[in-house]
């Protein structure tokens, strides 16, 4: 994959660009008998947990399925900010220090976003704000509740339910699609599924050496987007209850996994291999805070990814209802708008381009 460097999405051209990134180890290709793959899984998700099972505490597999192999791991403000970039007001081309400059204004963005959620007088909303004794300062249970709404954030989620994950990969691919009418381009005929450790030594170690206003967070429950935007990645699990993030039914059904990735044009999957494979300095600190544990091969890579043929469709939809997932289970609530929330977050961006 080449490196993204512009204000633009970037997909995987061919499933060998794919495989170049995650690597032999990290890469698996399924064209026949999912339902035996899928046991298969289930065989090796419960062995890595006996494998990797420390002081009692058994960590856990991740699962998000992606309709197209071709995407990249774009969070939806990522998404959002890059394709709608013509109507937000970012700042000139020309300008000093303009790198700088459209991150500044990426994280205003985002700011926006969590203010004008809050303000918001919709219903769900006021339903959320009186349910939950959030403080406002708060931005990670904001940021959840705007994941679940549709409104753009820099959070992708996971799941624990590798079959919720391929209901989401799966849905809107016809049947039709799916058998007859077959791409020349090979990655146009598969979507994904990528697994993630809930935890590996990296990750770890950024949350908890390389971001300490954490915690600080821990102790006054506070943590603003202005501080949250330092950091680059960072996991926030299901069981986090101290982050306040679990805070809707579906979320609870998902058992869900947060990733947060502050970049503005890097996807998850690479900017996780550029901080651990291509910036000295991280490897550096790392390696003096934990000599005795090296980052291992596996853990180079941000997860798995598994390519599924779409001529599988059929047989995957059959597994689903076998496995009970509908859609009523697995879909965000649809019973907030969040155009006004934009228009006005358009509007202000607008504004402080005037007085820029």
């Amino acid at each position: 994959m080449k490196q993204p460097t512009k204000l633009e999405i970037i997909n995987y051209s061919t499933l060998d660009e794919t495989y170049e990134l995650f690597g032999r180890t990290h890469y698996i290709r399924v064209d026949t008998n999912l339902k035996g793959f899928l046991e298969q899984l289930d065989y090796w998700e419960e062995q890595y947990k006996v494998d990797n099972m420390r002081n009692g505490y058994t960590p856990k597999l991740f699962f998000r399925g992606v309709s197209e192999a071709k995407y990249n791991l774009y969070n939806s403000s990522q998404v959002y900010y890059i394709s709608n970039q013509d109507k937000l007001f970012l700042p000139q081309v020309n300008i000093p220090n303009y790198d700088r400059q459209v991150n500044d204004h990426y994280d205003t963005f985002v700011s926006f976003l969590i203010e004008e959620t809050i303000k918001s007088d919709q219903d769900s909303v006021q339903r959320f704000l009186a349910k939950n004794n959030f403080s406002k300062e708060n931005a990670l249970p904001f940021l959840s509740f705007m994941q679940h709404y549709g409104i753009p954030t820099p959070l992708l989620d996971f799941s624990l339910n590798k079959y919720a994950s391929l209901f989401f990969a799966q849905d809107g691919i016809s049947n039709t699609i799916a058998t007859d009418s077959l791409s020349d381009n090979e990655i146009d005929n598969y979507f994904a599924l990528y697994l993630v450790a809930e935890v590996t030594k990296p990750l770890l170690f950024m949350r908890e050496n390389v971001h300490p206003e954490l915690v600080q967070y821990y102790r006054s429950l506070k943590i603003s987007y202005n501080q949250l935007g330092k950091s680059r990645l960072m996991v926030f699990g299901h069981n986090d209850n101290q982050f306040q993030m679990i805070n809707n039914d579906r979320i609870i059904f998902q058992e869900g996994l947060f990733i947060y990735n502050s970049h503005i044009t890097w996807p998850l999957e690479y900017h996780y291999f550029n901080i651990v494979n291509l910036q000295p300095s991280f490897q550096e600190v790392y390696n003096r805070v934990n000599p005795n544990f090296p980052i291992q091969d596996a853990e180079k890579k941000i997860g798995w990814c598994i390519h599924i043929h779409k001529r599988l469709i059929p047989e995957l939809r059959d597994i689903l209802i076998e496995k009970g997932i509908t859609r009523d289970k697995v879909y965000p609530d649809k019973s907030l708008d969040r155009d006004p929330i934009i228009t006005k977050v358009i509007e202000r961006l607008r504004l402080r381009s005037e007085l820029l």
